[in-house]
This record gives C-alpha cells, sequence and structure tokens, in this order.
C-alpha cells in the first residue's frame, strides 16, 4: 500500500567510497544495517543524504566521497511520495544530476526525466521534500552519538539555537537584524533610517529642504537681474556700430587685404622663379665641372691602355709556358696520389704479417672467437636466472616492507585517534611485554571505575530518598495548620516550629550540594570508563599489530640474508662475463680486420703501381727543365718579377687578360670622350642664357614691391576700424552667451525647484515606510514578539505529541512538558510527587524520552511528508542499560505502523532482534570492497 510520505525503495552505490557496485532494497518496517566498523554501513547513509541534497553529510568534500581506485562515482535514490515514485542520480566530480519520474505507458513503466541540471533537480527535491533539505541532518538523518544529545547533553542555548534553527524560527530574528541594518535609499541625498530617532531626523532634513528652497529662491532674483543688464549692454554696442560705420569699413579691409595678399603672391612667385632659375644654373655649372674631371680621367685611362696592349706580341710564348706549367702540375698530383696507394698497400702487408704472427692463421682466429661466443651465452643464462632469483627476492622483501609500513600507519591511527601519546616510546621500541602490561593495568582500571560507578549510584540513590524526606516534611510543617513534631508527634508552637524548619531547610542545603558533587563524580567515572575502554581497545589493537609486525620484520632479515649472498654471486658473474665480452671483442675485432685487409692486397697490383710511380717521375724531370729555360726567357723579355713558378705564371695570365681587355676598352674610351667634350659645350650655352632670365625676373619683383609697400600703408588704416569693429561684435557675442546663459541657469533653478518639490513628496514617504519598518522590527520580529508566541505554540505541540508517543510504546511517562528553552521536565510512576528534569533519569528513561522528541520533531519538521527515520550507530557510547532499553524500544517500531520506514545502522548484532528486514555489509578480502547481503528477520 502506498504511503502518502516520503519512503525510500533502493539505493545503488558505484564507485561511493568502500563500495564498488552495491545496491540495498528498503522495505516498510524496521531495516537494520549490520556490520564490523569500516565495513561501509554508514557510507548508505551518506549516500542517501547526497542524493537528496546534492552535499556530504560527515564528508564536506564532494571528491573524497570517490573511492580511491575509481575516477567518479554514481548514486541513485528510488522514493515514492503521495503516490509517484522517483529516481534521482548524482555523479562525482561531474557534478551531473538527473532526477526522474515513473510513469506507466500501455501497461509498461519508464522512467522520465523532469530535471537534468543539479541546481533544478535542487529546487524539485526540495518541493517533494517540502523543507530545506539540509534539516534532514539531525532530524531525519541522526549521525552516531548524538540520539540522547538533543535532550540529554546540550546545554540549554545550545538545544535552544539548534530547535529554533529546526522549526525556522531564527528567520524571525535574522529577519529583525536585516531591519535593524536597512536603512530606507531615496533618489535624494538623504536616507531614512529606521529606528528611535526617525521623527527628529525627518525634521532635521525637512529644514533643510526649506533652507535650499529659499536658497532656489534667491538665485532666481540674482539671475533675471544680471540678465536684463546684459541685454542693455548689447543695444548699446550695436548703436556704436551704426553711428561709426564700422561694417562699411570692414568690407574695404577685406579688399585691401585681397589686393595685399595678390601682390605678395606674385612676388613670392616671381621670387620662387628667380631662386628655380638659379639653381639650374647651378646645377649646369656643376655638371660641366663634373664632365671635365671625368674628360681627364678618360685621357689618362687611354694611355695605359695603350701600353697593355703592346704585350700580345709575346701571346704563344706565354701559352706554352702556361700548358707546359699545366701538365706538369698535373702528372705531379697524379704521382702524389699513386705514391699514397703505394704507402697504403704496404700498410696493409706489415699488419697482415702482424696478424699471421699473433694467431697463426685465419682458421685458427675463426675458431677462437666461436669458443669465446658460445662460453659468453652459457655465462649470461647463468646470470639471467640469478637475476630472476634477485627479482623475487626483492619483491617479497619489498611486500614485506609495505605490510610493515601498513601496520606502523594502522598503529600510529590508533595512536592519534586515541591520543595515546603516553605509549609512543614504547611503540618505537616494539616493547610488547610493556604495552600488555599497560593493557593489563587499563583493564583493571575498568573493573575499579565499574565498582566505583556502582557504589556512587547507590549513594546517589540514598541521597535522593533522604532529600525527599525532607522535602516532605518541610512541605507538611509549612502546610499543616497544627504542625506535629516528626519524632514525637507533639505539636510544634512559635519559635520551635521556625527552629525545626531552619534545621529541615539546613539539612536540605547540605544534601543538595551532596547530590550535585555525586552527579559531578558520577559524570567524571562515566568519562574515564569511556576513555579507559577505549584505551583498551586501542592497545589490544597496538599489541596485536606489533607481534605482527615483530613478525614481518624476522622474515625480512631472512630475506636479506638470501638477497646479499645471490646479489654476490650475480656481481662475480657479471665480472666474468665482462671479462669474456672483452676478449671476444678483441677476437673479432682482429677477424673483421684480417678478412678486410685481405680483401684489400693484390701483390701483382703492388709491382704494376711501384712500376709507375717510376715512370712518372722520370717525365716530371723532363719538363722541369723545359719551365726553367722558358721562365728565364720571358721575365729577361717582358721584365716581370717573381718569387716562384706559379707566381710568375700567375702574373703572366693577368698580363694577357688585361691586355685583352684593354684592346676592346679602347674603342669605347675615345667614343665615351668625344661625347663629354661635346656636352660640356651645350651646357655652356645653356648657363649663358639662364642668366639673362634671371636679370629680367629680378626688374619686375622691384616694381611690385613698391606696389605692395603703399597697399599695406591702407590696410593698417583700415585695421583700426575692423579692431573695434571685432570687439563691438565680440562684446555682442559674449553678451548673448551669457543671456543665453542665465537663461538655462533660470531653467535649471526652476527645474531644481520642481525636483525639490518631488524630493518632499518622495521623503515623506520614506519616513512613513520607516516608521512601519521599525514597527515590524519592534513588535513582530523581535524575540519576544512573533517568535516567542510561535515557539509557545511548538513547545506545547511536541509535549502533546510526546505523550502520544509515549502512550502508544507504553513507556509509562505520565506527564511530559517543555518550557520556552525547551528544557524537558517529565512525571514518571516511580517519582509522581514532582515533575524530574533529564539529568534526574535513569539511562533507559534518556534514552526513551530522547527518542520521543526526536520523533516529534521529526513530523513537525518535515511537516509529516517524510515517512523515513535513519540512526547511525544508535547505541554507540550507551552503557548496557541504556543499550538493552533502546533495543526493546527499536523492537516497538517493526511493522512500520508507528513510523513507515526506520534504518538502523549498528555494528552491535542484538539490534537484528527488532528487524524486519537485515541487511549484512562486509569488506571483501579480495577486492578491498564493502559487499551487502540481505538476511531476513
Amino acid at each position: 500500500m502506498e504511503t502518502p510520505t516520503l519512503i525510500l525503495h533502493k539505493i545503488t552505490l558505484e564507485g561511493f567510497l568502500s563500495h564498488g557496485g552495491t545496491s540495498v532494497v528498503f522495505e516498510k518496517g524496521v531495516n537494520t544495517i549490520v556490520g564490523p566498523n569500516g565495513a561501509g554501513k554508514s557510507s548508505i547513509l551518506e549516500a542517501v543524504y547526497y542524493a537528496l541534497t546534492g552535499d556530504g553529510w560527515r564528508i564536506r568534500r564532494k571528491e573524497d566521497l570517490v573511492n580511491l581506485t575509481r575516477r567518479s562515482a554514481k548514486v541513485e535514490l528510488e522514493f515514492s511520495h503521495e503516490g509517484r515514485k522517483y529516481q534521482v542520480e548524482r555523479q562525482i566530480p561531474s557534478g551531473k544530476a538527473v532526477l526522474r519520474e515513473a510513469r506507466m505507458d500501455r501497461g509498461e513503466a519508464s522512467w522520465r526525466v523532469i530535471a537534468d541540471r543539479a541546481t533544478d533537480v535542487d529546487k524539485k527535491l526540495a518541493e517533494i521534500l517540502g523543507i530545506d533539505p539540509s534539516k534532514l541532518d539531525g532530524v531525519v538523518l541522526v549521525n552516531q552519538g548524538e540520539l540522547t544529545k538533543l535532550f540529554a547533553t546540550l546545554t540549554p542555548s545550545e538545544r535552544k539555537e539548534i530547535i529554533d534553527k529546526l522549526l525556522g524560527l531564527d528567520l524571525y530574528e535574522k529577519i529583525g537584524e536585516k531591519l535593524r541594518d536597512s536603512c530606507i535609499q531615496t533618489s535624494t541625498p538623504y536616507q531614512i533610517c529606521p529606528g528611535a530617532h526617525t521623527a527628529r531626523a525627518a525634521e532635521n532634513i525637512r529644514e533643510q529642504v526649506l533652507r535650499k528652497h529659499r536658497e532656489l529662491l534667491e538665485k532666481i532674483r540674482e539671475y533675471a537681474q544680471r540678465k536684463n543688464e546684459l541685454e542693455k549692454t548689447i543695444q548699446d554696442a550695436r548703436r556704436r556700430i551704426r553711428e561709426e560705420k564700422l561694417e562699411e569699413k570692414a568690407l574695404e579691409l577685406e579688399r585691401a587685404r585681397a589686393e595685399k595678399e595678390s601682390l605678395s603672391n606674385k612676388l613670392s612667385e616671381i621670387t620662387a622663379k628667380a631662386s628655380s632659375l638659379r639653381e639650374n644654373r647651378q646645377a649646369l655649372l656643376s655638371k660641366i665641372g663634373e664632365y671635365e674631371k671625368r674628360l681627364g680621367k678618360i685621357k689618362q685611362e687611354i694611355s695605359e691602355k695603350t701600353r697593355l696592349v703592346e704585350i700580345l706580341a709575346f701571346r704563344e710564348q706565354v701559352s706554352s709556358l702556361i700548358k707546359i706549367h699545366e701538365d706538369e702540375k698535373s702528372k705531379r698530383e697524379i704521382l702524389r696520389a699513386k705514391t699514397s696507394q703505394l704507402n697504403t698497400l704496404e700498410n696493409i702487408r706489415k699488419k697482415l704479417e702482424e696478424l699471421r704472427a699473433k694467431h697463426g692463421s685465419l682458421e685458427r682466429l675463426e675458431e677462437a672467437v666461436r669458443s669465446l661466443e658460445n662460453e659468453v651465452g652459457r655465462t649470461r643464462e647463468q646470470l639471467k636466472a640469478l637475476s630472476q632469483e634477485l627479482g623475487k627476492v626483492e619483491g617479497q622483501e619489498h611486500r614485506l616492507r609495505n605490510e610493515i609500513q601498513e601496520l606502523q600507519e594502522r598503529i600510529g591511527s590508533i595512536v592519534r585517534e586515541r591520543q595515546l601519546a603516553s605509549i609512543e616510546p614504547l611503540i618505537a621500541e616494539e616493547s610488547i611485554d610493556k604495552i600488555e602490561a599497560l593493557l593489563r593495568k587499563t583493564e583493571e582500571e575498568l573493573s575499579s571505575l565499574g565498582l566505583e560507578l556502582e557504589k556512587a549510584a547507590r549513594e546517589e540513590a540514598s541521597r535522593q530518598a533522604l532529600k525527599q524526606q525532607v522535602e516532605k516534611s518541610i512541605e507538611l510543617l509549612e502546610t499543616s495548620p497544627q504542625p506535629e513534631c516528626p519524632v514525637c508527634r507533639r505539636p510544634l508552637e512559635g519559635s520551635r516550629k521556625e527552629e525545626m524548619l531552619a534545621d529541615y531547610r539546613k539539612h536540605l542545603a547540605e544534601l543538595e550540594v551532596e547530590l550535585r558533587e555525586l552527579e559531578s563524580k558520577i559524570a567524571a567515572l562515566k568519562t574515564r570508563h569511556t576513555q579507559a575502554s577505549a584505551e583498551a581497545e586501542a592497545l589490544k589493537q597496538v599489541a596485536e599489530a606489533l607481534k605482527k609486525v615483530a613478525g614481518r620484520k624476522a622474515e625480512l632479515e631472512e630475506l636479506g640474508k638470501r638477497r646479499r649472498q645471490v646479489r654476490e654471486n650475480a656481481e662475480q658473474l657479471s665480472a666474468r662475463v665482462e671479462e669474456l665480452e672483452e676478449s671476444l671483442k678483441e677476437h673479432r675485432g682482429d677477424l673483421a680486420n684480417w678478412t678486410s685487409l685481405a680483401a684489400s692486397f693484390n701483390e701483382n697490383a703492388y709491382s704494376r703501381l711501384r712500376t709507375e710511380v717510376e715512370g712518372l717521375s722520370k717525365e716530371l724531370a723532363e719538363l722541369s727543365s723545359e719551365l726553367n729555360r722558358l721562365t728565364t726567357e720571358l721575365s729577361a723579355r717582358l721584365g716581370i718579377t717573381a718569387g716562384s713558378r706559379e707566381e710568375l705564371v700567375g702574373k703572366l695570365r693577368e698580363e694577357l687578360e688585361k691586355a685583352g681587355k684593354a684592346e676592346l676598352a679602347l674603342a669605347s674610351l675615345n667614343a665615351e670622350k668625344e661625347k663629354l667634350e661635346a656636352d660640356i659645350r651645350d651646357y655652356g650655352k645653356q648657363a649663358e642664357e639662364l642668366g639673362k632670365r634671371i636679370e629680367e625676373l629680378e626688374k619686375a619683383r622691384g616694381e611690385i614691391q613698391e606696389r605692395l609697400e603703399i597697399a599695406e600703408k591702407t590696410l593698417r588704416e583700415l585695421e583700426e576700424a575692423g579692431r573695434r569693429l571685432e570687439e563691438l561684435r565680440k562684446a555682442i557675442e559674449v553678451g548673448t552667451e551669457h543671456v543665453k546663459l542665465y537663461a538655462g541657469e533660470l531653467e535649471k533653478v526652476e527645474k531644481e525647484l520642481e525636483d525639490l518639490r518631488s524630493q518632499v513628496k518622495e521623503i515623506n514617504k520614506a519616513i512613513r515606510k520607516a516608521m512601519i519598518i521599525n514597527y515590524l522590527r519592534e513588535k513582530i520580529f523581535h524575540k519576544d514578539g512573533v517568535p516567542r508566541y510561535l515557539r509557545k505554540y511548538y513547545v506545547d505541540v511536541i509535549s502533546k505529541m510526546m505523550e502520544g508517543w509515549s502512550d502508544a510504546f507504553n513507556l509509562g511517562f505520565e506527564s511530559i512538558r517543555l518550557d520556552e528553552n525547551y528544557e524537558l521536565r517529565a512525571v514518571i510512576a516511580r517519582a509522581r510527587e514532582r515533575p524530574l528534569g533529564v539529568s534526574q533519569l535513569s539511562g533507559g528513561e534518556k534514552v526513551a524520552i530522547s527518542i520521543l522528541g526526536l520523533l516529534a520533531l521529526h513530523q513537525i519538521v518535515t511537516k509529516g511528508r517524510i515517512g523515513f527515520l535513519a540512526l547511525d550507530e544508535p547505541t554507540e557510547y550507551l552503557d548496557e542499560e541504556r543499550r538493552r532499553e533502546l533495543i526493546e524500544l527499536l523492537k516497538m517500531f517493526k511493522g512500520g505502523e508507528r513510523i513507515p520506514q526506520l534504518i538502523v545502522v549498528t555494528h552491535d548484532s542484538e539490534v537484528r532482534d527488532a528487524a524486519d528486514v537485515t541487511f549484512v555489509v562486509r569488506k571483501d578480502e579480495n577486492t578491498g570492497y564493502s559487499r551487502v547481503e540481505r538476511e531476513e528477520a
């Protein structure tokens, strides 16, 4: 049967915390998730919270929710609400979120996406939940150790702050604070701040506005007067222009300026033309000078080239000398190359003789190489086997070191978590005996603390009973019309009654002091008992881990000995391999050298080459003799000297080349000489004509200069009248601008006046708004306003709901009331005389009343829209009595009648007795992931 409230159906985790791939199908009633600590139970509730809110519950950084072996994680949660079924999917770290709704299409169920962005999904889920998703923490999902915290542990101020926040009452105070700091901004320079001084501030603003109104009216009168004065000044200036005929003189001035400009332009034109002609004439004279210099150089070149042409008569003898020189040079190069080949063959012959002396024959050398190759192969195989064995030993060592490190890290984690810094020296010494001795001492202390707790509890009960008896005696003495002595039953009169009342009150005060001391002592003993229990468990774990570390270190030492022996053998074999490879390398080199040399040497080629070298030497001697004869003869005839035959040949070639070029250049130089002489004559005539034109232009320039001086004199006379006209026009223009300016200023001031009237209206409106805000802040959102009345209402509702739940569970609470600070007072069967505070209840009663309060808050905060409640490790930190009471109470939720769905995460296997269905969570030893298995209750 579908419920109108929200209940969970299925949660799927992929790569989320310790879960690789897990699905849990929830049922109606009590669902218990059981398993050892660290198995991944609470991770399921973490996934539920993340799916519904998009935030972490206990782990705030979303990236830390991804399993260390995965790059991403995904959570899918299926739930139903008001007859509709939904599925929310969220991914990390992409932040992708999708919300789907189940629809029936032709008899088949399918999922339809209703939101596919994280913000849209969050908004839609908030609508379905009916509350801010962050309020799920503490009301719908209760963390370990916090079941009794709200009503039994927190201070009154802490409890009030948390419950006010859950009920939304803190929003009133926040709004009130916001209103306190919210001044009303206006488009005027003023702002209106609500408060006790709002009326006085408004009066000050009104006075400032009236003062500004008077200032604006004064400005209007001043600007109107100045405008009238300026208009009169403009009329006077226009009258003077007409009387002095200044505008007619201005026209004559323009004509005089035009004439002067025309004469100035003509003068500039003539001057520029004369200057250009002078530059052209000077350019011609410069060109004539350059041509005359060039003509002198050409005549000198003609003389030099005529001398060079005379060398061509000895062309045949020079060519013969050069040819013989080239032949001699070519044959000398051939001789040098063949001599080099001969030397190479002689070296090869010597090396072959050395190799025969060293190895005997080529066949014996090849046999030695094969023998060395075989021995190197065998030795390398032995070395490879040792290397493999060494790698295996080192791998085992590495595994053992990792195990030792993990054990040491686990020990360090236990020490940090349990704050056992005092045993760190013992851990460093690996003193297992001392740690076990310390464990025995801690267990003895635990036993002693248990006895002391029992003794203190009995003493507290005794004092409490005595206190109740004294209080009853005081009440009888105060209320009885005829009081009697409680011992002898005689009537008490006058001062005797007061004395006895004073004694009882003194005794009562002493008992209350003793009870407070006993409560403090019991609380201290419980705290120490809890600490000692945690220390004992931690010491057990440390001792076990240290024993494992010692065993692993012994194994590691044995492996180290084996590794050193294998490495020593491997080093010896490696040295032998290097020695054999060096010898093999040497033999292979000799073999390759012998083969190469034998292929390169031929005895017949060697003899033939020797004969060729001797013949070339004779030919070179004959050529050298002929060259000496020709060199001596040409040097004497041509007058050429040189330090060597090569230098002489070079000079002869250069002279022949120069002579050939000179013969070609003579005709060109003679033609250029004739052209230069003709150009010089033409440029001389042009320069003479330019001189005459320059004289004519200078004469015309003088005439125009005289006319220009007359025009400038007339212009000066007219410019004075023009200046007077310009001054008057400027005065009219400035006056007109000032008139416009003052007219504009008048318009602005009138506009300011209109704006000021509008500002007055806006300020009055803001003042009224400030008065309203002040009323809201002081009467509505003040802590003594609406929040107080709502708190009274909620206190009454929560009290009635807790009483209703108590009756439904038959818990024995006759009355449960909360005050405005959410302090609980309960009347129980064993103490009907007066209501008891939470601190006066037994352990089981505290657990029961805490669950009643949690159920009431769950219904009020969620408005009855959420039908599931999740408790994470509810038995954690509870003593045995409270733990049994809680388990019995949880059994009452079976079947889902009182609350549709209760999810309990615990390591306490006895909680299974309260379950409709149980899920067992274990860590897979092979994969390290959490594994969930369903176990029917």
